[in-house]
């Protein structure tokens, strides 16, 4: 049997159309983080959204609905989103 996920606008592969969909149960882990406490990381990484804005005030084509989206790898092109992803590298549940 092959298992295959599919996201939203991906077409199925011809040798998968003849396979009914399937509901699959399972249990997976869910970490939680409160990032309320890190002021400072938050504050860099809105800093570096406002800057974004003004860098590239056309948001990128996506499904995802929102009133702007950073441009893909942004936390490259802007080093204040540093402190937030270090953050997030730290993450214990990673």
């Amino acid at each position: 049997m092959i298992i295959t996920c599919l996201r939203n606008g991906d077409t199925v592969p011809k040798i998968l159309k003849n396979i009914e969909p399937q509901l699959v149960e399972c249990t997976l882990p869910i970490f939680g983080f409160d990032l309320s406490t890190r002021e400072y990381e938050l504050n860099m990484a809105r800093a570096a959204i406002e800057e974004m804005k003004v860098s590239h005030p056309d948001p990128r084509q996506s499904n995802v609905y929102g009133e702007w989206m950073s441009p893909k790898n942004s936390h490259q092109l802007n080093e204040k989103w540093k402190p937030l992803c270090d953050l997030v590298r730290r993450f214990p549940g990673r």
